[in-house]
């Protein structure tokens, strides 16, 4: 105790003595003098009180600010739950019977983090969705509160690329409101070749004279040499990548209870370039820089009414989507001029430029109504749920082709000029889906240990696109390909559209105090229309078991086997619907999400904790599916995943953590090469499933996976040292295989791929945390990434592959791969709290 308040206790303590004494001599003397002593009395108290106040400060609460606002570095590794930290506290305990006062409180937390690293732009891959270049980071988050109002501000990353901010604003039995932006970099390629002027817009073009050299070309080994040549002095280094803005707001008004409103309003426009691919033939690929602007906005508004067992809302919400640039238009390296030929031809003919028709400018809209019933007979609850929607874009159609060779009235040509946007069969798409959805579910307990829910799920899309019709189509921009049926008719759009309906009966049971057994039974029907399978009838059966046998043991596990029953399979209900008599599909392909299926799933889940200081966790699935009538296309796909985690606590001072995960991927698939006239041809050679031409792919990638962390309190509140390592490698392959017969399309042994996303990836992350005291704390750390790729695609990678005679084979690549990367980066940062 100070001195100074030794001295006030010690005068507070004379005074109460004093005061005994006077009221004895002054109850011995006069009724007057007893209510002197009252007023004096009263007096002390109040002096008291005072005295007794000024001991402890005004503000009795506290707020704190413990958001991570720092460095974003650290991979997720082993499972490590935060502490608990209270976000509103009292300073002195509740039970305390003085007077509190709350008033304004403020709190503030900043993160200020130098970074240096190394091989940063080696690799796109290693900054994909995050910004780890050299310089500061900074962050910060701060609140405020009063009697009827709080809000808070965080920001992270807030001189990074991958930066975002969150406002939250609360108005005491008023309104809650959320306001966050956010950028998220997605990077594809650092440094990518390309010969493209433009890029980032929607016209990409070639030096003439490039155009004029290379369509020039007398061989294929020509035109290898002559590219190969224009790259090296005339390719230029392009970045490829866009960042995505995201706007949120959300408001929820609790003002007129029991009545909630509640409005939020989206925004997300993304903006760069990416990776993709044009072609002007089959041997003709450009891999060519996307450009990428488009804005999507989404607002809603519902209300709620909530009174004693009934609630009901309502919402509407409307989406749309803009893009900025509706096509891309992108030169032919190989030709100037336009020019017709075979689909399989490379500078010998086709069209000067190419033209894609982007992502269109859309609609949607969506009504929902949502009733609830509580505390229904045998404690049941009744939820409806009905949704009305519309999704809709009216795109202008773009021309036929861009090749003006391709003149009207000559043999073999359309008959009209199918380079004028004026001959497109319609102004514009004209296409919509309306959507209706009904959903009811009853949950009903008739007794203490047996639940019931029953639900019911009706979904309709409803395919109101107009119909388009046009005589044929510009194969490859390069041929015209007629109507392949009666005179007079036309290609059109099917308008795809389908209705599904699901029962599903769950029944839970408590056998016994740690143990709950659960079985539900669902089927699910589908009728589709303008699809080759019009209805299919799948049933699921599901057992689930959760339990705690003893204190220290958590068991779940599930077991599901569904059987889907496919109709009859059209394989060629597109081309009749057309009216085609000519079929180019192979009779005996099924496509796997209308094919009959069998599937089985198991999952194990178990959490042991034999001690206060040890978790252990196991978990195990097991899934199957098989096309048993699917003799080509997918035949069956099945994986496997195992692992294992242990945390262990050292007393209060350390933490060890670790796990191990094995996932394994396996597919089959069978098909067959073949051609009309030709050997493997089912219409009018070999009608049979067996034959030579036949081939099967198996698929099959293994992932490992294993973490291990420390966390070490060196010194209690003062030292703290974590680390954190992590190593990944995945092993895929491609297996073919195919039977060799003197009628075969392919009289060879096909190759298998050994080496198909064969990835290392490690991570290394130690840190020293030092907490200087109550408002300061310093933190220096090190990373180390490394990232090694082998695939068939990229060994021997070339920007213009050739055959092994040297000559042009078929494409011109940017060079987006995924390049290896070796990160090191070391940081120092420091906290501050106020």
């Amino acid at each position: 105790m100070s001195r100074d308040r030794q001295h006030e206790v010690g005068s507070v303590a004379w005074r109460r003595t004093a005061r005994s004494l006077l009221c004895v001599v002054l109850f011995l003397g006069s009724v007057p003098a007893g209510h002197a002593v009252q007023e004096e009395q009263r007096a002390e108290e109040e002096t008291e009180a005072k005295a007794t106040l000024v001991q402890f400060p005004e503000r009795t609460f506290r707020l704190y600010s413990h958001r991570d606002v720092g460095l974003r570095l650290r991979p997720d590794a082993g499972l490590r739950l935060e502490p608990l930290r209270p976000r509103f506290s009292p300073v002195v305990p509740d039970f305390d019977d003085r007077e509190r006062r709350t008033g304004p409180l403020f709190s503030l937390a900043t993160d200020l983090t130098i970074l240096g690293i190394d091989s940063a732009r080696d690799s796109a891959k290693g900054q994909e969705f995050r910004d780890l270049t050299r310089g500061a980071v900074f962050g910060l988050d701060g609140q405020y509160r009063n009697e009827q109002t709080w809000f808070r501000l965080t920001g992270r990353h807030l001189l990074r690329d991958d930066r975002d901010v969150l406002f939250e604003l609360r108005q005491f039995d008023v309104l809650t409101a959320h306001l966050s932006w956010s950028a998220i970099p997605h990077n594809y390629a650092f440094g990518a070749t390309s010969l493209y002027d433009g890029v980032g817009s929607g016209r990409l073009t070639l030096d003439d004279g490039v155009q004029e050299l290379l369509q020039g070309s007398t061989t294929l080994g020509d035109a290898a040499d002559r590219i190969a040549g224009v790259l090296a002095f005339q390719g230029r280094r392009v970045d490829l990548g866009h960042t995505r803005n995201r706007f949120a707001l959300e408001l929820d008004f609790t003002l007129f209870d029991p009545l909630a409103i509640e409005a939020t309003y989206k925004e997300e426009s993304r903006e760069g370039v990416r990776p993709w691919s044009g072609a002007f033939s089959l041997a003709n690929v450009v891999e060519i820089p996307w450009p990428v602007d488009y804005d999507t906005e989404d607002g809603s508004i519902s209300l709620e009414w909530a009174r004693g067992k009934t609630l009901v809302r309502g919402s509407f919400r409307r989406a749309d989507f803009g893009n900025d640039i509706s096509t891309v238009a992108f030169d032919n390296p190989w030709r100037i001029s336009d020019s017709t030929g075979s689909i399989t031809s490379s500078f010998a003919a086709g069209p000067a430029h190419g033209l894609i028709d982007l992502y269109p400018d859309n609609r949607q809209e969506e009504q929902t109504l949502t009733f609830i019933r509580r505390q229904m007979p045998g404690d049941g609850t009744l939820a409806a749920t009905v949704v009305w929607g519309k999704m809709s874009q009216n795109d202008p159609l773009v021309p036929y082709t861009t090749n003006t060779a391709l003149l009207p009235g000559t043999a073999g040509n359309p008959p009209f000029d199918a380079s004028d946007p004026a001959n497109v069969p319609a102004a514009s798409a004209n296409a919509r889906l309306d959507t209706r959805l009904l959903h009811l579910r009853y949950t009903v307990a008739p007794l203490d240990f047996f639940e019931i829910r029953l639900e019911l799920r009706d979904y309709e899309l409803d395919n109101e696109t107009s119909q388009i019709f046009i005589p044929g189509f510009a194969l490859e921009d390069s041929v015209w390909y007629p109507f392949l049926g009666p005179a007079g008719g036309a290609y059109t759009n099917n308008p795809i559209a389908f209705a599904t309906t699901s029962i599903e009966l769950e029944l839970g049971f408590d056998l016994g105090a740690r143990t709950r057994l659960k079985l539900s039974f669902e089927n699910e029907e589908y009728d589709r229309e303008f699809r080759e399978v019009e209805r299919t009838d799948e049933e699921s059966y599901t057992l689930a078991l959760d339990t705690k046998p003893a204190r220290w043991v958590d068991l779940r596990a599930s077991f599901l086997h569904s059987e889907r029953e496919a109709e009859e399979y059209d394989f060629d209900q597109f081309f009749t619907n057309q009216g085609m008599t000519f079929i180019p599909a192979l009779p005996f392909l099924v496509k796997f999400d209308q094919a009959t299926r069998d599937r089985d799933r198991l999952q194990l889940i178990a959490s042991f904790y034999p001690s206060g200081s040890l978790i252990v966790g196991v978990q195990v699935i097991d899934g199957s599916d098989e096309f048993p009538d699917s003799p080509f296309g997918v035949q069956a796909d099945d994986h496997q995943i195992y692992a294992v985690d242990a945390s262990y606590v050292f007393g209060e001072r350390a933490t060890l953590f670790s796990s191990y995960s094995h996932e394994r991927y396996e597919m089959r698939i069978a098909g067959r090469q073949w051609d009309f006239g030709g050997p493997g041809d089912p219409f009018n050679l070999e009608p049979g499933l067996e034959s030579a031409s036949n081939w099967t792919a198996d698929t099959r990638d293994d992932i490992d996976t294993v973490t291990f962390g420390i966390d070490v309190s060196l010194l209690p509140e003062r030292l703290h040292f974590d680390v954190a390592y992590s190593y990944s490698k995945s092993d895929g392959r491609l297996d073919y295989a195919s039977p060799v017969g003197s009628f075969d399309a392919n009289p060879f042994v096909p190759a298998d791929f050994e080496e198909v996303d064969d990835v290392d990836f490690y991570s290394f992350n130690p840190r020293l945390r030092l907490k200087l005291d109550e408002h300061k704390t310093v933190s220096v750390g090190y990373m180390k990434e490394k990232y090694d790729l082998v695939d068939f695609a990229t060994e021997g990678f070339r920007f213009v592959p050739t055959t092994p005679a040297g000559e042009f084979n078929g494409a011109l690549f940017q060079n987006s791969f995924p390049f290896d990367f070796d990160l090191e980066a070391v940081y120092v940062q420091i906290e501050l709290s106020f």
